[in-house]
């Protein structure tokens, strides 16, 4: 069973790595005191939504129990639910930027996304 498990995760890693590309991202700061103000809003912002990832994280753990786990992970071979809390995480996380991103546009800065070369 544990090999089924390592040409599963080298394969999901393989995937992963073939899907990546280099990408770059530059914020340029508006220019007036207010927007760069508005800025500090959404820095700040930013900060308390991923402040709250951490605590949806443990308890999500703590809903599917250490002994659920357990014997999911005796079955499957996965701990499933500890793969669903940590997706739940990235997918808050990625949220904070990605509502940091809106609202830094909207104070007037700039995003210039590019190909890393």
């Amino acid at each position: 069973m544990r090999g089924v498990l390592k040409i599963f995760m080298c394969l999901l890693v393989a995937q992963i790595t073939v899907g990546c590309t280099q990408c770059r991202t530059d914020y340029i700061m508006p220019e007036t005191s207010d927007e760069k103000a508005c800025v500090q809003t959404c820095i700040h912002n930013k900060w308390v939504c991923n402040g709250d990832c951490t605590p949806n994280y443990e308890n999500c753990m703590q809903s599917h129990g250490f002994g659920k786990r357990l014997a999911l992970a005796a079955v499957t071979g996965v701990d499933i639910a500890s793969s669903q809390c940590n997706s739940n995480k990235k997918d808050c996380i990625e949220n904070c930027h990605s509502l940091y991103n809106h609202c830094f546009q909207a104070c007037g800065g700039r995003i210039h996304t590019y190909k890393a070369e």
